[in-house]
């Protein structure tokens, strides 16, 4: 018992609890304002990535690493490397979902109307741009060192069917360093990002190769 106290008062004088602080209301607010003057309404970010993924009907994590690409307000590429790499792009109203080993390919609506799904999309787009956050999202934003921690809550019951929380780290740069959100159904996505650079135009377009099986899961 003692011994267990004793980790706890260690957690509680380390430096990241004593340096974590809550942003009040009104600081919040004017953080995430400067945050998203900082992210160009026309530049294309372009991104390395790792990710992990945990759920109750995986065995094991599994494991993936590429680069992503976004624009504002709804473009965005992301591409994965290895045997089972994938192409995932949406141009604002398609999302496609691409597996060349497979030959096969997704076809989803993410236009207005889109329904559930493509209102997760378009609120996870909006968490990786940091723009429009307080549209999807309720937030609250704890100042770690010099960093920022944001907790984002969906705020509409189609995110929340999706989506059930997104937290990002935004470094002392204004750059997003690590995301992770969790699903209704207790899946857990973790991200690492490094390398975040403006480049002079992203590839947002996507036509399936010929011979390439498209499904469109959601009828549209």
């Amino acid at each position: 018992m003692r011994l267990l106290l004793l980790l706890v008062l260690l957690l509680l004088l380390s430096p990241a609890a004593a340096q974590a602080q809550k942003l009040l209301d009104a600081e919040a607010r004017a953080w995430l304002q400067q945050l998203a003057v900082s992210r160009s309404s026309d530049a294309v970010t372009q991104v390395n990535f790792r990710e992990t993924r945990t759920s109750p009907l995986l065995q094991a994590p599994v494991t993936a690493e590429g680069t992503l690409q976004f624009q504002p307000p709804d473009r965005f590429r992301r591409e994965t490397t290895g045997r089972n790499g994938s192409v995932m792009v949406s141009d604002g109203t398609t999302f496609w979902i691409y597996y060349p080993a497979f030959q096969e390919a997704e076809k989803y609506s993410v236009k207005a109307g889109g329904g559930a799904a493509a209102a997760a999309m378009n609120a996870l787009v909006a968490a990786f741009q940091a723009r429009d956050l307080d549209k999807y999202f309720r937030c609250e934003v704890t100042r770690e060192g010099d960093s920022h921690r944001v907790a984002l809550e969906p705020r509409r019951r189609n995110e929340r069917k999706f989506l059930a929380s997104i937290t990002l780290l935004i470094g002392p740069d204004q750059k997003l360093r690590h995301a992770a959100w969790t699903t209704p159904d207790g899946e857990r996505t973790e991200v690492d990002f490094s390398g975040e650079r403006t480049i002079p135009r992203g590839d947002f377009d996507f036509q399936p190769p010929n011979g390439t099986h498209v499904n469109t899961p959601l009828g549209r």
